[in-house]
C-alpha cells in the first residue's frame, strides 16, 4: 500500500504586533528562533501528518528612520507525489516612531584677539531620530574694545521629520527658533 498525502499544509501566523522603534527586541527580528520567542512563531495546523515540511523564514523591512512595517514571512513547503506544495503565512509588525532627543547649545565665549575655541552643539538621539548640525558664522569688525565679533548660527535638522519637497528648509513648518534671550539667558549659560 502506498499512502499519498495530498493535503496542502495550512499555517497560522502570529497576531499583528505594534512596537516602538526603540524596542530592543527588534534586534532579534532576523533570527527565526530568537524572534519566535518575542513575537511568536508560525503554527502548522494541518498538512504535516505523513510527510515532513520545510519551513523558510524571511523578513521584509519597510522602514524609514526605524519606523514603518516589518513583515515576518514563513513559507511552508511539502513534497508530494505530484511535486512541491507551498503555502505562505505573514505577520505584520508595525513600528511606531519615537521622536525624542536632547540638543544643547553652547554659551557665549570671549577670547583675547585669538582664534576662538568654542564649544559646539551637543546632540543626543534618545529615540530613532537622525540629527545633523550645520554651523554658520558671520564675522564683524569691532564695535567696542574687542578685536571682532562672531555671530554664530546653529542649524539642527532632524532627517526623520524633514520634508524637502520645497527644497528650502526655511519654508518648512517643523522649524523651531531658539532666541538668545530664552529663559532670560542671553548666552550666559548653555541652553
Amino acid at each position: 500500500i502506498t499512502i499519498e498525502d495530498k493535503t496542502p499544509p495550512v499555517c497560522i501566523a502570529p497576531w499583528e504586533v505594534t512596537v516602538h522603534c526603540d524596542d530592543k527586541n527588534l534586534f532579534f527580528i532576523d533570527s527565526k528562533t530568537a524572534s519566535a520567542k518575542v513575537f511568536g512563531d508560525v503554527i502548522i495546523s494541518s498538512g504535516n501528518l505523513c510527510l515532513s515540511v520545510d519551513t523558510t523564514y524571511t523578513v521584509v523591512k519597510n522602514l524609514k528612520c526605524g519606523a514603518g512595517t516589518i513583515e515576518r514571512i514563513w513559507t511552508i513547503t511539502k513534497e508530494t507525489g505530484k511535486g512541491p506544495v507551498s503555502v505562505t503565512c505573514k505577520q505584520i509588525i508595525r513600528v511606531l516612531p519615537v521622536r525624542e532627543y536632547n540638543i544643547c547649545f553652547p554659551k557665549d565665549a570671549n577670547f583675547d584677539c585669538k582664534t576662538p575655541i568654542i564649544d559646539t552643539v551637543l546632540t543626543d538621539e534618545l529615540g530613532c531620530d537622525i540629527l545633523a548640525v550645520n554651523v554658520h558664522d558671520k564675522r564683524y569688525d569691532a564695535s567696542d574694545d574687542e578685536c571682532y565679533k562672531i555671530f554664530r548660527t546653529y542649524s539642527v535638522i532632524n532627517w526623520c521629520t524633514y520634508d524637502d519637497r520645497c527644497g528650502d528648509p526655511l519654508l518648512q513648518t517643523n522649524i523651531s527658533i531658539i532666541p538668545r534671550d530664552v529663559f532670560g539667558n542671553y548666552g550666559k549659560a548653555p541652553i
